[in-house]
């Protein structure tokens, strides 16, 4: 059975074919996986969010009206999610006359952003195509999620993904076996079993 989220070898095959989609698909998908937003959250991402004027703000903020749970959260941006904002900015949403008040998802300067189904059905296409399984739009904030949670604690996650209950975040502590076999390796390692043998004899005898 396959994970809910890409793993560390499937990630730069998606990213790959993410770059070959085109505008505002991929920077809906780059949200998704850069900053963990849900797909509702992501279409209802203005400009404005975003940048000022091309250039990309160092977060994002989702109020409490964007929020599925009603909690505002801030989110940092990082250095891959700063650059496709800039080159969507500049390449696509600039010369397309979009304002800052449209949606990312926005295809024209009508400011009509696309539906949910036409992001979803482009996340599907990959994930048939590139890695031969079923992907989701919530599978790249699984990502999202999971990544995180190698370089931060469960606590950071839960404000990044605007959980109200620590245990809905716990659904994302699913270390995989590779994970697991070098956690055992990190262990402090023990004296072969034949010292500890001969050890224990040298006890024994002294007592």
């Amino acid at each position: 059975m396959h994970p809910r989220y890409l793993s560390d070898l499937e990630l730069p095959t998606f990213v790959l074919w993410m770059h070959k989609e085109k505008q505002p698909v991929r920077l809906c998908m780059a949200l998704m996986l850069y900053c963990g937003t849900r797909l509702s959250e992501t279409v209802n991402t203005c400009w404005a969010d975003l940048t000022h004027f091309g250039t990309p703000n160092t977060a994002l903020v989702i109020d409490k009206d964007m929020s599925k749970t009603g909690r505002l959260r801030t989110i940092p941006i990082g250095h891959a999610l700063e650059q496709e904002i800039r080159d969507a900015w500049l390449n696509w949403a600039d010369p397309k006359a979009l304002h800052l008040i449209h949606s990312i998802a926005a295809r024209s300067n009508s400011g009509i952003p696309m539906s949910n189904r036409q992001i979803e059905r482009r996340v599907e296409y990959i994930g048939k195509t590139a890695l031969g399984r079923r992907l989701t739009p919530h599978m790249l904030r699984h990502t999202f999620a999971t990544r995180l949670l190698k370089v931060t604690n469960i606590r950071a996650v839960q404000d990044m993904l605007g959980h109200q209950r620590l245990t809905t975040t716990q659904i994302y502590t699913h270390p995989d076996q590779e994970q697991l076999r070098q956690a055992i390796l990190d262990l402090d390692p023990l004296p072969p079993a034949a010292k500890l043998d001969d050890d224990n004899t040298k006890r024994l005898k002294h007592r």
